[in-house]
């Protein structure tokens, strides 16, 4: 894994030909800021700009980590290019997303309902994305209120799962 750089995104910029998203960064032991320009490759019309956003963060790892910008920021950006270059006008996620704080809303899969081995890879990829935003919602870092470094908890079943009794273990230990 790449190691985290000492940053602070200020801001981003599109440029559209070729399609690039700019970074602006201060860094803060020096007082500078500086540029970082991402090419976003595989835009087309109809390309997942979720799967692009992922792979930008893949390829950046020290300018789009986690801690430093949220992947929906990246996948509104992306959409933004679609838009302004192709006229698209919503996520190919499949994902509704909100205008103003760029949340995904909902998500076409309901995990309740649906097999999601048997979803199309754009509902897979919609479901994960707003799985994915939860998560971040709900994390706790370091720093955070109420953050507890390695916490462990005891759980009791409500009924036997059958995969781990000592009988299984046993018959197990006299075949070999």
């Amino acid at each position: 894994m790449a190691r985290k750089l000492d940053i602070q995104p200020k801001r981003f910029g599109l440029r559209y030909d070729p399609p690039v998203i700019v970074l602006e960064y201060l860094v803060p032991s020096t007082g500078k800021l500086f540029h970082h320009r991402m090419r976003v490759r595989g835009l087309t019309r109809d390309a997942n700009s979720l799967e692009l956003a992922e792979l930008l963060r893949f390829r950046h790892p020290n300018f789009l980590h986690q801690d430093l910008v949220a992947l929906n920021q990246v996948v509104r950006l992306v959409d933004k290019m679609k838009e302004h270059l192709f006229g698209a006008t919503s996520t190919s996620s499949g994902a509704k997303t909100d205008t103003k704080s760029g949340n995904i809303l909902s998500s076409k899969i309901d995990i309740n309902q649906y097999d999601l081995n048997k979803v199309t890879e754009a509902e897979l990829a919609a479901h994960k994305a707003k799985m994915q935003q939860t998560f971040e919602l709900h994390k706790k870092r370091p720093g955070d209120p109420g953050f507890v470094y390695d916490v462990q908890r005891e759980f009791d079943p409500e009924e036997p799962s059958g995969w781990d009794e000592e009988e299984e273990e046993d018959s197990y230990e006299a075949s070999i």
